[in-house]
Formats: C-alpha cells, sequence, structure tokens
C-alpha cells in the first residue's frame, strides 16, 4: 500500500501538477508565436548566441511539419508546435528534477517544491525559446557537479551556456554549496567567505566548470558573429520603460519571489550556515544583478531573478539532505557504540 501510496505522489506532484500548471501557461501563448517571424529577434543582437533554444524551436517545428506532410497533411509553417515543445518539456523537466530533490526525498518540502515550481510557472509568462530550458540545464548541471559528476557537469554546462549566458550564476551556486559549514556566531559571514574561497582554490571541478562556461560563452560571441558586426554583451533598453506600470509590477513581482525563496529556506531549513550561503550567492551574483538593473527589461524581472531563486532553492535542498545524512550517520554511529 505504501509503495503504491509513493508512486501516486510522483505521478502527482513529479508530473501532475507541472502539466496542470503548463497548461495554463500555454493558455497565454498568443497565434504570433505560430509565425515564423515570432522567432526573428533571436537571431540578432545580445540573442544571437543563444543557439540551443532557439534552434530547439525551429527544428521540433520543422519535424512536426515533416511528420504532418507524411500524413497527407497540408504543409504547416507556423512555430507554435515548437515552442510548446521546447518550453513544455523543459519546464516538466525542471519541476520533476526539482521534486526528486526535494518532495520526493521529504515529505515535508511538499510546499515548498510546489510554490517555487508555481514561482517557476509565472516567470514564464514572457515568452522565450530559452528560459525553461536554461532552468533545467542549471538543475542538471547542479545536481552533476554536486553529485561528483564533473564530465556530465561540464557537457550540460556547455549546453546551459549555449541556452542562456545566465547559466553561469550555476557556478557560484556549486561553490557556495561546496563550501565547508561554518559554526554560527560572530563573523560567520566572514568565515563562511574564506571557506568559500579556499572551495574554488581547492575544488579543480569547479574552477575547470567556470572555465568551460565563460569559454563556451566566448566563443559562441565570434561563431555566431554576423561578418562586419561588433559582439553585443547587453542589449540597449530605453530606462523610460524602466519606470511604466509594466517595469514596476515586473520588479515588485521579482522581489516578492526574492522574499518567498527566502522565506521558504528560513521555514523548512532553519540553520544560520545555509542563509549566510544564501546571502553570498546573492552577493556573488551581484555583477549580474547590475547588467540586469541597468540594461535589463524590468518589465522581465521575475524571469531575470529566477536562477537565483532556483539557486538558493538547490543549495537549501542540497544543505538539508547534507546536514540529514550527517545525523543519521551520527545516530549510526552512536547506536554501534552502545551495542
Amino acid at each position: 500500500m505504501s509503495t503504491l501510496r509513493s508512486r501516486f505522489d510522483n505521478a502527482v506532484l513529479g508530473f501532475g501538477v507541472p502539466l496542470l500548471l503548463l497548461t495554463a501557461l500555454l493558455e497565454h501563448y498568443g497565434r504570433r508565436l505560430n509565425q515564423r517571424s515570432s522567432i526573428r529577434q533571436y537571431f540578432d543582437g545580445v540573442y544571437t548566441s543563444r543557439v540551443l533554444g532557439r534552434e530547439s524551436v525551429v527544428g521540433l517545428s520543422n519535424l512536426v511539419n515533416k511528420v504532418h506532410e507524411l500524413f497527407g497533411h497540408v504543409h504547416a509553417t507556423g512555430l507554435l508546435a515548437g515552442w510548446v515543445l521546447t518550453n513544455g518539456i523543459a519546464f516538466v523537466a525542471s519541476s520533476f528534477m526539482l521534486y526528486r530533490l526535494s518532495a520526493r526525498r521529504d515529505p515535508h518540502l511538499r510546499f515548498a517544491y510546489l510554490l517555487v515550481v508555481a514561482m517557476l510557472c509565472a516567470s514564464g509568462v514572457v515568452v522565450t525559446p530559452y528560459d525553461f530550458l536554461s532552468y533545467a540545464l542549471i538543475i542538471a548541471v547542479f545536481v552533476a557537479m554536486s553529485t561528483g559528476r564533473t564530465l556530465a557537469g561540464m557537457t550540460l554546462m556547455v549546453l546551459a551556456v549555449a541556452t542562456r549566458e545566465s547559466a553561469l550564476l550555476v557556478v557560484p551556486m556549486v561553490l557556495v554549496a561546496a563550501a565547508d559549514p561554518v559554526a554560527s556566531g560572530p563573523g560567520l559571514h566572514g568565515r563562511l567567505l574564506r571557506n568559500v574561497v579556499e572551495a574554488l582554490e581547492k575544488t579543480k571541478p569547479i574552477l575547470l566548470l567556470a572555465i568551460v562556461g565563460v569559454a563556451t560563452y566566448a566563443t559562441l560571441k565570434i561563431v555566431t558573429l554576423p561578418s562586419g558586426r561588433r559582439p553585443h554583451f547587453v542589449q540597449h533598453v530605453s530606462s523610460n520603460g524602466h519606470w511604466s506600470a509594466s517595469g514596476l509590477t515586473g520588479v515588485a513581482t521579482a522581489v516578492l519571489m526574492a522574499i518567498i525563496i527566502r522565506w521558504l529556506v528560513r521555514v523548512n531549513f532553519d540553520h544560520e550556515d545555509l542563509a549566510a550561503r544564501c546571502h553570498l550567492l546573492w552577493l556573488l551574483a551581484l555583477p549580474y544583478l547590475a547588467v540586469c538593473l541597468v540594461w535589463g527589461i524590468w518589465g522581465e524581472a521575475p524571469r531575470l531573478v529566477m536562477p537565483l531563486v532556483l539557486g538558493e532553492f538547490l543549495i537549501a535542498v542540497g544543505a538539508g539532505t547534507h546536514q540529514r545524512l550527517m545525523v543519521t550517520e551520527r545516530v549510526t554511529s552512536s547506536v554501534r557504540q552502545r551495542t
């Protein structure tokens, strides 16, 4: 009976809820996405090097068109199928990986998992061909590196950066998570920061991950650059839009998301060392946040802050799992000594 209940929970929480949220999100997709022009902007400027998501949309749409032709249907020239498949599969994959890392291991994390997945879905209201795919790859890189599968992590990092350069944030995520724990007390943040620096110096896989990520980004910027043009590292956005209703609403939503993830971490993982790790993650991400603040579209702030929201949750889940394993080992050792 317990096995049947477990399978039911896996099906509902791991797939059922994400699919329900995905259905609601897809209702937001407009008819314009079915036009080939909907992908045009992602071949120019700062978007040029974000190849994987863009080519997935185009490639899957062309594949669906060929299948239609095989069955004698009229050739469809739209891209909607590619948008739906790329974003839908990536969203469900992201949700399922988060479920396996959190609620499946600890039923007490069900609410936290559901809230993070809801924020993940809400960030996708601004439709891009790469956001959900980048989240799935960020989670996959974090898991691979945290479990010692360095080669898999490096490979996934190449794919992640080829999707969206914000995937480079996985480096500070892994680094902060890998730092040795620090006892609570005065100077906690400083001591933890020193441990983070030591982790970077001692842990070669993390340094290699950073090198692979930056090298991939630089290579793609050069390879995808049209002849006669200069590379674009940021997009030029008018600051007038920052103070519009949509811009301020986006910033307010992003701040709310940051508050929610901080509250979830404090309630579900009550330990000071973890809070300090999350603070350090945002500190190390300041260059990214500065770019978002100056050159980002404020109305899209939720999707800009989502990688860091994911990062806090991944660090918390990883630290919580590590802490439970340490407690279990201590209890087992104590029992063995008594017997």
